[in-house]
């Protein structure tokens, strides 16, 4: 038995998407239980400003091992994901974007490979994104390689598996869309082990998305080019 079927905890950050998050609850709550015996699925609504929230109080009562973190406000991603893994209690920690672009069914992919390594991320085969999207991932994917000079094909695909010890090892800060390039620079940093597996990807069918607007990349860099500072005069650990 392996560390994700000792017990999984997966976290699902939610920003405005009522016309996505029934579906994805019930998809995971169907297929975790073939994966772990125990388990836990944590929604961190992140301050959603649609019907988000109703709908996910409506799952809350279908079932019972839906744990529900409602934010005051929009924090971010990353604040979102944080506030999840620190309410997370299993050995393995699963999280997945709740827009619908990802199967839950690809985690039977990566739950083989967790006592070997101390991170399995998502790489998407083929990214079903908007051209403009698209191209901007793949420009921060290179900024990323480049300037902390790690090789990692999709690093801000949102479909990760990690150990709990290494993330409470980590220390993140992120509260923005730069806690995905945080979080594998700096396992690598430690030596952590870290592999890519190829995961499926669709189209967005239904909502809107924000990762990929102006004002989310211009904050993405910023950080990038913070955390990049810091690496070089030793703070950024």
């Amino acid at each position: 038995m392996n560390s994700a079927e000792k017990g999984i905890s997966v976290v699902l950050p939610v920003y405005n998407e009522e016309d996505n998050i029934e579906y994805i609850v019930q998809s995971v709550m169907n297929f975790i239980p073939n994966m772990a015996k125990n388990y836990e699925v944590i929604v961190v609504d992140d301050g959603s400003e649609d019907q988000s929230s109703n709908a996910i109080e409506r799952l809350s009562c279908v079932f019972p091992r839906l744990k529900v973190i409602c934010l005051p406000r929009n924090i971010g991603y990353g604040g979102a994901l944080l506030s999840g893994f620190r309410s997370s209690k299993y050995p393995s920690v699963f999280f997945m974007d709740a827009d619908g672009q990802f199967l839950i069914s690809d985690l039977h992919k990566f739950v083989p490979h967790i006592d070997n390594f101390d991170i399995i991320i998502g790489k998407r085969a083929v990214r079903h994104d908007q051209l403009y999207r698209a191209l901007v991932g793949k420009l921060y994917n290179f900024l990323i390689c480049l300037l902390f000079k790690i090789n990692i094909k999709d690093i801000t695909c949102g479909f990760k598996l990690i150990k709990k010890s290494v993330l409470d090892e980590l220390q993140l800060e992120s509260t923005g869309g730069f806690i995905n390039a945080e979080m594998l620079i700096k396992a690598l940093k430690k030596g952590y082990l870290v592999k890519e597996i190829e995961v499926r990807h669709y189209p967005r069918k239904k909502g809107k998305p924000t990762g990929a607007s102006f004002s989310s990349f211009r904050a993405k860099v910023v950080e990038m080019l913070w955390s990049w500072h810091k690496l070089r005069h030793g703070f950024f650990v």
